[in-house]
């Protein structure tokens, strides 16, 4: 081990102390709470939305949203929203008498600033209620072999885990993680899709790419194409059989346009675009754009399930399929039950789905598609950072006569530019 690196781990070995002792040391506020997304803190997914909701309608608290990445705290200052740039000492001091921490992964629990949240109440609200095997169930999963002791530690011991339904509560968060209490509530971004969209709701989201989409709905149907990302560093754009020339010159020829979100970990350069493409940045937050899309093409990510409560076709694109369930991570459920829509293997399936959907030659998934949204979402009111927060203020959700049947007429409507 040379020299550098003794001085490096005897630096962390030092933080690691301080932050310890401050942790735990610190009297928490219970009127404090901090909310952290995944990875480095991007402002997406569940946090994002149940922080602004605090923000809006409790300012009796004290919220903060933390980040180590700067593009995000500057935007998230210039927005005038309350914004904590770790390792500031002003970031240090709020992880440390912090009651409550909102997180929606586990890669917090990995930064070097977990010690100061000792004592803190954890809120786990995931980032996805789909197909894939997350959690304990990855324990043998080929790609994650050694790995075994940081899946058990990093999915235990939270004081809350929020889910969307019944179902995904008993046959997938607690088969997958541990936690003192399970709520079926619903996920906070899924609340967008019910809401004209604001300044607020904007921030985070690729503007450039919202704008071009919006401008695109007008003339005509807009297909997202949101691929997740593989364990073995396949392309998950053209699963190696795609021609993305033939593939963006298809919409062209039917009018339509293409948005194209990498995941997160998937960051993907683009130069010039055809007018009838949009690359959406990889980081940025897409829930946004669901009412302003006709149709989804995806593979194995959960984003399908919440693009249900739109009531649109999905299209899944499975050209890795053998390699993935060999591989990656596999799914939990039987996937024939869990994705309903055209399972394409290939390039051509994927073109034939597409043209019906896009010709409007039939809808046959349409029945399917609500059977499982209604099993994956007990509430599809666009309510669900309001049932956290007051289960998170009250200690406990009284749901009264709310039976969590759908408001249908509460979603944004959206010209459908297939029929």
């Amino acid at each position: 081990m040379d020299q550098e690196l003794r001085d490096f781990l005897k630096r962390q070995a030092r933080i690691t102390a301080q932050y310890t002792m401050m942790g735990e040391r610190t009297p928490k506020d219970k009127n404090c709470y901090l909310f952290i997304g995944r990875r480095r803190g991007g402002f997406s997914g569940n946090t994002k939305y149940l922080f602004l909701h605090m923000l809006r309608h409790h300012p009796e608290l004290e919220c903060w949203y933390l980040t180590e990445e700067r593009e995000v705290y500057k935007e998230l200052c210039d927005a005038r929203l309350p914004a904590l740039y770790f390792p500031s000492s002003q970031a240090v001091e709020m992880l440390a008498r912090t009651a409550t921490v909102v997180v929606e992964s586990i890669s917090f629990r990995n930064q070097v600033y977990y010690p100061l949240l000792a004592g803190a109440r954890q809120i786990q609200l995931w980032h996805g209620v789909g197909n894939k095997k997350i959690g304990f169930l990855l324990k043998g999963i080929p790609v994650l072999q050694g790995h075994e002791e940081g899946l058990l530690r990093d999915h235990s011991d939270y004081d809350l885990i929020v889910s969307t339904s019944p179902f995904y509560t008993e046959e997938v968060f607690r088969r997958s993680m541990h936690a003192k209490e399970f709520a079926s509530l619903g996920y906070p971004r899924t609340d967008a899709l019910f809401r004209p969209v604001d300044k607020q709701t904007l921030v985070g989201c690729d503007l450039e790419a919202y704008a071009r989409v919006a401008r695109a709905a007008k003339r005509g149907p807009v297909v997202l194409f949101a691929p997740t990302f593989r364990d073995t560093g396949m392309n998950p754009i053209t699963q190696n059989v795609l021609d993305l020339n033939r593939f963006v010159r298809f919409f062209a020829d039917r009018g339509a346009h293409l948005v194209i979100k990498p995941h997160g970990r998937i960051p993907i350069e683009t130069g010039h675009l055809p007018e009838n493409v949009t690359f959406c940045r990889s980081d940025s937050d897409v829930y946004p754009f669901f009412p302003l899309v006709d149709v989804l093409i995806t593979d194995y990510s959960s984003i399908h399930t919440e693009y249900l409560l739109m009531d649109r076709p999905v299209i899944f694109f499975w050209a890795d399929f053998d390699m993935y369930m060999a591989v990656d991570r596999g799914f939990q459920f039987p996937f024939e039950d869990m994705c309903p829509g055209p399972k394409c293997r290939d390039a051509e399936s994927l073109f034939q789905a597409l043209e019906q959907v896009l010709d409007g030659t039939g809808d046959e998934w349409a029945e399917a598609r609500r059977a499982l949204r209604d099993k994956a979402f007990l509430h599809r009111d666009g309510k669900a950072s309001e049932r956290i927060a007051a289960y998170l203020l009250q200690g406990a959700f009284a749901p009264g006569e709310e039976d969590g049947r759908a408001d249908q007429d509460a979603l944004p409507s959206r010209a459908n530019a297939l029929s």
